[in-house]
């Protein structure tokens, strides 16, 4: 049997010294615990039990409203995270988001992203008991390392263009870089060591979508959504190196329309189709999807 609990504490202090400013900081604590039994042998380590240290997690905020037209809200998180039952602890973690909005028009919306996050890891290996004598050694010490940081930027714009026609674009790039430290078996030189797997990509998003009717009962909708990833995955070691290069693309297309046949009750149909597109032919597939829909709206 496996029982986890879990148990969250979180505080806000939210002060508005005025209708165009909105500070906010908090705290947040987590607890877990992980209770086990019942595998074999019976005094296997897989019955142990394990009770956390409290997460540690600072919260700070700011929301502008300078104009009618201009939003402007950020937020930075900063965090000890403690998880003893998983090899990936502990953890410290940064995040900050902005968002920047704006509004020339009650019917026209665009919108301006930026996050970054950053995740640390430098600890002792749950899995060898009382190895790592000093964090930021390496896994063949038990001892637990990797760095990860993602890079977000997104821009979309919304327009209502007519009672009957609105419509949205949007646009993202994700960078996202890792380091873990990694023990591996080379197997092709008959021997096992200690090294980095190294992950980068970079991934650019478009996607959009358009509703529109025509007449009183017709509805209908147009989407899309288009991705390319491109990056690297290297394995490196003192005498064994091996360097994947990631370039995929996908795109995924979905059409529709529905009929009302009286109040409430529609009838209506969609079509989808799905193209996956590995640019290392390694892995390539395409499907279409149609969907009846019926329902009754209250």
């Amino acid at each position: 049997t496996l029982d986890y609990g879990l148990d969250s504490v979180a505080g806000i202090f939210d002060y508005a010294p005025s209708s165009k400013v909105r500070l906010r900081a908090g705290y947040r604590t987590i607890d877990r615990e992980l209770e086990r039994s019942g595998f074999e042998p019976s005094r296997s380590t897989r019955n142990t039990d394990f009770s956390s240290d409290s997460d540690q997690t600072i919260i700070l905020g700011v929301n502008l409203k300078p104009a009618r037209w201009f939003h402007l809200d950020a937020d930075y998180e900063e965090g000890d995270i403690t998880q003893p039952f998983t090899a990936v602890a502990p953890m410290e973690v940064d995040r900050l988001r902005v968002r920047a909005r704006f509004q020339p028009r009650t019917e026209m919306r665009i919108d301006l992203t930026y996050l970054n996050h950053q995740n640390h890891n430098a600890g002792a290996d749950f899995r060898v008991a009382g190895a790592c004598g000093t964090p930021g050694g390496t896994v063949e010490d038990g001892c637990w390392n990797s760095d990860v940081e993602g890079t977000t930027y997104s821009a979309s714009f919304w327009h209502n263009a007519t009672p009957n026609v609105d419509y949205w674009f949007r646009w993202a790039e994700q960078a996202l870089d890792s380091r873990v430290a990694v023990f591996f078996d080379t197997d092709f030189f008959g021997i096992a060591e200690n090294g980095d797997s190294v992950y980068d990509t970079t991934s650019t998003e478009w996607a959009g979508q358009v509703n529109f009717r025509w007449s009183r009962p017709w509805k209908g909708f147009a989407r899309f959504r288009l991705n390319d990833s491109i990056g690297n995955n290297v394995l490196a070691g003192p005498t064994f190196v091996n360097d994947l290069v990631i370039d995929q693309g996908w795109s995924d297309v979905e059409v529709g329309v529905t009929y009302s046949i009286r109040a409430g009750l529609y009838v209506g149909g969609r079509y989808r189709f799905v193209d996956y597109d590995d640019h290392n032919d390694l892995l390539d597939y395409d499907g279409g999807i149609f969907t009846f829909v019926t329902g009754l709206a209250f």
